[in-house]
């Protein structure tokens, strides 16, 4: 069973690490919302990252699990110039201290500009 999060986000305000580093930040609901996703199910996971204007913190972070909005972050600060755009998008799945094989697979992944939403 996997925590799902929005992982390692890196932003120009994130906070440093205990170990006075910069790994990015882990960006999750708060304890008593979060969903541990169960083995042999299929899920729709949807994120979405609108970056600031250059003099604005209105940059977003959002995720959706099956269509109901799961986290979602105002206020973001990603860039102080248009120049700056969103370098990569990366999907995975990360597990710290395995007991056993784990396996995920990956259908229609797409990459839009708006909402797409579950397939019924």
């Amino acid at each position: 069973m996997a925590e799902h999060r929005i992982d390692n986000t890196y932003w120009m305000d994130m906070k440093r690490d205990r170990d006075g580093n910069y790994w990015g930040n882990m960006m999750g609901p708060a304890d008593d919302e979060r969903l541990v996703l169960r083995r042999d199910k299929w899920y729709c996971l949807e994120h979405m990252i609108q970056v600031n204007d250059p003099t604005e913190a209105n940059g977003e972070l959002a995720a959706w699990i099956d269509g109901k909005l799961y986290i979602h972050y105002k206020g973001v600060r990603c860039r102080t110039t248009l120049e700056v755009k969103l370098k990569r998008f990366g999907i995975g799945v990360y597990v710290h201290r395995a007991t056993r094989d784990n396996t995920v697979w990956y259908d229609d992944v797409a990459l839009s500009t708006g909402y797409i939403g579950p397939r019924e």
